[in-house]
C-alpha cells in the first residue's frame, strides 16, 4: 500500500508557511515510524528549495515532481478540456486520482488532503480497513482505494461527466448549496449514489479497533465520526 497526497504550488512561502503545509508534513513524518509517504507535486515543484526536498526525504516524506505526468494525462484524455477553465485547485482535485493511478500503477493507495494533520501512523490506521474502497463519508479528504478497479471506476466516471453535459446534473449537495457536479467530491458522491463506484461505508468503522478513532470528514460535525457508544480512548 502507498500513502500519498497530490498538490500544486504557486507560492512556496504561502503554501508551506502561511497555509500550514510544512506543519502538516512535519506531523506526517513524525508518525510514519520508518515508513514512506509521497507528496506528488502536479505543478510548482521548481519553487521548492532542493534542501527542503532533501530534508523531508531523510524523514520518509518523498516530494516528487509529477508535472510531466499531469500534462501527459491531459494530453491523453482530450475530454479533460472541460476542466481546463476551472481554477488550478479544482483541476488538481479532479485529476489527482488519475495521477495516483498511473504513478502507483493502480496499487492500493491511501490518499489524503494536504491539510490533514496526522496524529497516528497512516499505515497502522489502514490495517483496520479490511473491506472495500471508500472515500471518508463521501469526502476525498481521505480516500482508501483498495485496487485498480476503484481507480478505473473513477476514471470512467470522470470521462462520462466531461463528455455528457447531462451526466450528474441531478446531483444536489444541500449542505453546501451545490447543484450539479462541481468538484471531485460531488462526482464521487454521484458515482456512489448511482452504483458506479465502490464505496464501502461499513469498512470505515466496522473493525473493533476503529472504536478508538473519531473518523469524520467535516470538522464542524465530529459527532458523525462517533457512531459507537462503546468507543474508548478516542484519538482526535
Amino acid at each position: 500500500m502507498q500513502c500519498a497526497m497530490v498538490i500544486y504550488l504557486n507560492d512556496y512561502k504561502a503554501f508551506f508557511d502561511d497555509y500550514g503545509l510544512r506543519f502538516c508534513l512535519d506531523e506526517l513524518a513524525r508518525h510514519l515510524d520508518g515508513g514512506k509517504a509521497h507528496v506528488l507535486i502536479a505543478d510548482g515543484y521548481d519553487l521548492i528549495p532542493a534542501k527542503v526536498v532533501d530534508s523531508y526525504r531523510n524523514v520518509g516524506v518523498l516530494i516528487s515532481d509529477v508535472s510531466e505526468l499531469n500534462r501527459t494525462i491531459f494530453a491523453d484524455n482530450p475530454h479533460l478540456s472541460k476542466i481546463k477553465p476551472l481554477t488550478e485547485y479544482l483541476q488538481i482535485c479532479f485529476v489527482r486520482h488519475l495521477i495516483l493511478e498511473r504513478y502507483f500503477a493502480s496499487e492500493s493507495t491511501l490518499s489524503f488532503d494536504a491539510d490533514l494533520v496526522w496524529r497516528y501512523n497512516p499505515y497502522e490506521l489502514a490495517k483496520i480497513w479490511t473491506g472495500g474502497s471508500f472515500v471518508l463519508d463521501g469526502s476525498p479528504c481521505l480516500t482508501f482505494a483498495k485496487n485498480g478497479e476503484w481507480f478505473r471506476s473513477y476514471r470512467e466516471g470522470l470521462k462520462r461527466w466531461c463528455s455528457d453535459p447531462a451526466f450528474g446534473e441531478e446531483f444536489i449537495d444541500a449542505s453546501l448549496g451545490r447543484t450539479g457536479v462541481q468538484h471531485d467530491q460531488d462526482l464521487l458522491q454521484h458515482l456512489n449514489a448511482t452504483g458506479q463506484i465502490d464505496q464501502d461505508f461499513k469498512s470505515i468503522r466496522a473493525a473493533p479497533e476503529a472504536a478508538k478513532f473519531c473518523l469524520f470528514a467535516n470538522p464542524l460535525a465530529p459527532g458523525h465520526g462517533l457512531p459507537s457508544k462503546k468507543r474508548t480512548d478516542v484519538v482526535f
